[in-house]
């Protein structure tokens, strides 16, 4: 195969949709590859990035790479804590692609931004970052349910896009776990419609505001009352 890209950075702030991106990225790493024998994981609070560096630094063995998931990496917010990952960026070893989850550690409390020494050295070295988050404005969640859809290995009809995300409203973590169910349910590559989809959707959830907005705005009070009762309730 071709060498893989040396780093993804996975990021964002809802636990679920990094851990999604990660279960996804990872399996697209190894392919057919044997996990036992391709891939290192690193979790919890007792490991460092040299440690991480090492397991990326070493070729595989019977594979033909190598892939190394360093997780709760929130943790690393200083220069020098990054620094062994910075001077592995600068000639990384052509059969290893580290999987960085920039995610909170246990018992941390706030996520802190990438030191700007390791973004520059991911981009320098060629490498990628998986931004989870969908953003909160209408465009930006547009795009983040078009990626998906886009991505998915169901094909969903229009009228099943539309009950998804009115379903989903602002909880939009359950989204990706749902497309694996549908896979295993009706095989990979259907094409299933709302009614197909309904009876694996839970409650209504929570809606962005300017549903509300919109709906008085247009003067639909029926509509502006269930945007007002879903943001009130939703969730508990």
């Amino acid at each position: 195969m071709s060498s893989p890209t040396p780093i993804h950075l996975v990021r964002g702030s809802d636990t679920v949709l990094v851990a999604d991106a990660v279960i996804e990225l990872v399996d697209e790493l190894l392919g057919s590859a044997d996990r036992s024998l391709a891939l290192d994981e690193f979790t919890g609070d007792e490991y460092d990035l040299g440690v991480v560096v090492d397991a990326a630094s070493t070729p595989p063995m019977f594979a033909d790479h190598r892939v190394v998931v360093a997780r709760g990496a929130g943790r690393f917010s200083k220069g020098d804590d990054v620094a062994p990952l910075v001077a592995y960026l600068a000639a990384p070893l052509e059969t290893s692609a580290i999987v960085l989850v920039w995610e909170l550690a246990p018992g941390q409390q706030r996520l802190a931004a990438v030191p700007k020494k390791l973004s520059a050295a991911i981009e320098s070295a060629g490498g990628k970052v998986v931004a989870t988050d969908p953003g909160t404005s209408r465009g930006a969640r547009d795009s983040w349910w078009s990626d998906l859809f886009d991505k998915a290995p169901v094909r969903l009809t229009s009228d099943a896009q539309t009950l998804l995300r009115e379903r989903s409203g602002e909880d939009l973590s359950t989204a990706p776990a749902l497309m694996r169910v549908l896979e295993s349910t009706f095989g990979r590559g259907s094409r299933l419609d709302a009614a197909a989809v309904e009876p694996f959707l839970g409650d209504a959830g929570d809606v962005p505001p300017w549903e509300l907005t919109d709906a008085i705005d247009r003067g639909d009070p029926a509509a502006a009352l269930d945007a007002l009762h879903r943001m009130m309730h939703a969730g508990g």
